[in-house]
C-alpha cells in the first residue's frame, strides 16, 4: 500500500500573496470563512482543471524541465493569484485539495475553510452545493483519466475523508450537480467504473469515536485574529460555533495566553462568543469577554495576575 500524506497549505502559499486578510481584486478587505462543520457535509466532489495545455510536455507547469512537486505548487499559486486578486472572484482559491500529476496530494481549503468549488444550480437539485460538500481537484490534461499515482492518491484521500467525518459520504463529480462538463470523461468514467471510489484505498476505513470538543480544540489563533479582531460579538459567536462542530483528529491547539491577549485587544460591542457553547462552559472565558479589560484571578499559586491583564479563572492552565 502507498503512503501518502496532505502537504499542508503553507507549504506551497506565495509569501507575496497570503491566504485572506488582505485586499482583494474587488478593492474590499476579504478573510476566508470557515469550514462548515463536519455533520453538515455529505458530498465528495471530484473535479479536473478543464484546460487544454496544447503541449506534450504539459506537466511541467513551470518550464524547468523536470516534472515534479514543484509544478503543482506553481498551479496551486497561479489558481489562488487568479481567484483572489481576479475582479470576478475575489476570494481565496476555492477547491479543498488538489492531486498532481505524481499522486502529491496539497491542502487548500481543507477542513479549515468553507468549499467554494461547487457551486450547483437549480436544474441538477443542487443550489447551494458548497454548504453540503468538499472538494477535490485532480491535476489532468484535456479530459482525459487520471494517472495511476492520482488514482492511488485520490482513493487514498476519499478514504481519509470518511475517516475525519465519522460517517459515510456520497462520491460524485462536480457536472453531477452543476451544469458543466467537470471533472471530464475520462475520470468521470472510472468514477462509474468505480477505479475511483470509497474503500480502495488498501486499508480499512476505521470511524473512529467521535470526541467530546475541549476548549483546546475549538479555534486557532489565526481564526481568532481574523474573526474577533474584525467582527462584532455575533459573527465571533458564529465562527466559533462552526469550529466546535467541525473538530476532529486534525482540530488546531489554541495558544491560550495568546488568545486572551487578542481579547484583550477587541474594541467591539455585543455578546460574548462563547456563550453556551459546548467546551466553554466552565473555562471562564464568557467571564473574560463580558469584563474586559479586569483581572481574573488565577484560583491560587504565587504572584498572583499581572495588573491590566486578562487571566482564566483557575478551571483552566494558562500556557
Amino acid at each position: 500500500m502507498t503512503a501518502h500524506r496532505i502537504r499542508p497549505r503553507e507549504d506551497w502559499l506565495d509569501p507575496k500573496l497570503p491566504w485572506d486578510h488582505v485586499v482583494n481584486g474587488k478593492g474590499a478587505f476579504y478573510v476566508c470563512p470557515p469550514f462548515r462543520g463536519w455533520p453538515s457535509i455529505r458530498d465528495i466532489v471530484v473535479h479536473y482543471p478543464g484546460a487544454d495545455w496544447a503541449d506534450p510536455e504539459w506537466a511541467d507547469i513551470n518550464g524547468d524541465g523536470r516534472i515534479d512537486e514543484s509544478d503543482t505548487v506553481a498551479l496551486l499559486r497561479a489558481g489562488h493569484r487568479m481567484y483572489l486578486m481576479g475582479a470576478s472572484r475575489g476570494y481565496s482559491y476555492g477547491y479543498g485539495f488538489k492531486i498532481g500529476v505524481l499522486g502529491d496530494i496539497w491542502e487548500i481549503r481543507g477542513w479549515d475553510y468553507a468549499n467554494a468549488a461547487n457551486l450547483g444550480d437549480a436544474a441538477h437539485g443542487h443550489v447551494g452545493w458548497n454548504n453540503w460538500s468538499i472538494s477535490i481537484q485532480i491535476v489532468v490534461d484535456e479530459a482525459n483519466e487520471a494517472n495511476a499515482l492520482q488514482v492511488s492518491a485520490v482513493n487514498w484521500l476519499i478514504d481519509e475523508l470518511i475517516r475525519r467525518k465519522g460517517a459515510d459520504m456520497n462520491l460524485t463529480y462536480h457536472g453531477a450537480g452543476q451544469y458543466t462538463a467537470c471533472c471530464g470523461a475520462g475520470i468521470i468514467g472510472q468514477i462509474k467504473a468505480r477505479t475511483i471510489g470509497k474503500g480502495l484505498s488498501g486499508a480499512p476505513v476505521v470511524i473512529d469515536p467521535p470526541t467530546p470538543p475541549t476548549p483546546e480544540d475549538v479555534m486557532s489563533q489565526h481564526d481568532y485574529k481574523g474573526m474577533i479582531l474584525n467582527y462584532d460579538g455575533h459573527s465571533v459567536r458564529r465562527v466559533v460555533s462552526g469550529r466546535v462542530a467541525a473538530l476532529g483528529p486534525a482540530a488546531k491547539p489554541i495558544d491560550r495566553t495568546a488568545l486572551l491577549d487578542l481579547i484583550n485587544e477587541v474594541h467591539v460591542d455585543g455578546p460574548s462568543p462563547f456563550k453556551g457553547i459546548p467546551g466553554f462552559e466552565d473555562t471562564g472565558l464568557d467571564k473574560v469577554w463580558n469584563a474586559r479589560p479586569q483581572t481574573f484571578p488565577t484560583g491560587g499559586g504565587s504572584g498572583g495576575p499581572t495588573a491590566g491583564t486578562v487571566q482564566l479563572s483557575g478551571t483552566v492552565k494558562l500556557g
